[in-house]
């Protein structure tokens, strides 16, 4: 029997909040789902799973079109290929404001492959420039005497001057 979504946004809350898997049983009256422990036995780490802003960045970017049945395979081969990309482009500011004009992806692994890859690179390039700031000079005061410069005649012209 599925939990309620009010009792599993509790969950959520509560392990955000940092309380153990015991408390959380203690004050909800039901344990965290297994699917956390599946995840982490093939090989999700426990900051992958307490994130839900890679959860949000994953469904912005990619059309999830699959059976029912295929549904948790699919979160997982995504997931896993977010982790991939966000260990080369490490900034959860630009991963939540990226966006692409060809829209939602069939799948994240997308933006690993040539052309998208090095889209994704300038975008992350162009996200992390900062523009130099401008260098000041300060005026000083004139230092000695102008020096005349006379120059020599090198044309008629000039000579009979």
């Amino acid at each position: 029997m599925p939990l309620p979504s009010e009792k599993v946004q509790e969950i959520v809350r509560l392990r955000k909040s940092g309380c153990s898997k015991k408390q959380i049983k203690d004050i909800t009256g039901c344990a965290i789902p297994t699917i956390e422990k599946y995840l982490l036995k093939n090989g999700f780490t426990k900051e992958s799973l307490s994130d839900n802003w890679k959860m949000s960045v994953i469904k912005r970017l990619v059309n999830f079109s699959v059976k029912a049945s295929e549904y948790k395979k699919f979160l997982f081969i995504q997931i896993k290929g977010f982790e991939k990309l966000y260990k080369q482009f490490p900034n959860q500011e630009f991963w939540q404001k990226v966006s692409f004009a060809e829209g939602k992806f069939s799948s994240i692994n997308y933006l690993s492959y040539e052309p998208m890859f090095t889209t994704l690179k300038d975008k992350y390039n162009l996200f992390k420039y900062r523009v130099p700031e401008k260098k000041s000079y300060q005026e000083e005061e004139k230092a000695g005497e102008d020096v005349k410069i006379i120059r020599k005649a090198r044309t008629i012209k000039e000579f009979l001057k």
